[in-house]
């Protein structure tokens, strides 16, 4: 990890690290959106009026979204996990919104072909692509808890959410 990636504690992949990408700052609660798309636009602005991404990422991010789908049929709530390659990342970060209202994201490992309607988006900005792989599988880990998932959609302020997500981080 280089000190360009601005990560408090702990390597990205680690449940450590991990707690420390997401803040206050780029949670959105209550997000009201259309479509998979703008989920990801507003998430990608978050992430570019913090600084961890520069113009191109959210693009990026939509492309790599037909290619390679990233919504998860978790239980009870379905999960999407949209990113891109390290492009346009000036430092490691995510982005969470809590959908209002379920949105379509085409299902991860289908052709895009099947959805699941997606309440909870976790974006992530990742500057080292060989951090990626790992990265995800700890986030995957973290979202297997029913009763963390329902936390978060319970969640009314940004502040809540995140604590919610550093609990179980």
């Amino acid at each position: 990890m280089t000190p360009s990636d601005d990560v408090p504690h702990g390597s990205p992949g680690s449940r450590q690290g991990l707690a420390g990408l997401l803040h206050e700052d780029t949670t959105i609660v209550g997000l009201e959106c259309a479509d998979a798309r703008q989920a990801i636009e507003a998430l990608g602005k978050l992430l570019k009026d913090q600084g961890f991404v520069e113009d191109g990422y959210v693009e990026d991010v939509i492309a790599r979204e037909r290619t390679f789908p990233t919504g998860l049929p978790s239980d009870p709530y379905p999960v999407a996990l949209p990113h891109a390659d390290p492009d346009h990342v000036v430092r490691t970060g995510l982005a969470l919104a809590i959908l209002k209202e379920p949105v379509p994201f085409a299902e991860m490992g289908s052709d895009g072909s099947r959805s699941v309607d997606v309440r909870i988006v976790l974006m992530m900005a990742i500057k080292e692509q060989k951090n990626q792989v790992e990265l995800l599988r700890t986030i995957v880990q973290a979202l297997q808890s029913p009763d963390m998932l329902a936390k978060l959609i319970a969640a009314k302020q940004p502040a809540e959410a995140v604590r919610t997500f550093k609990s179980i981080t």
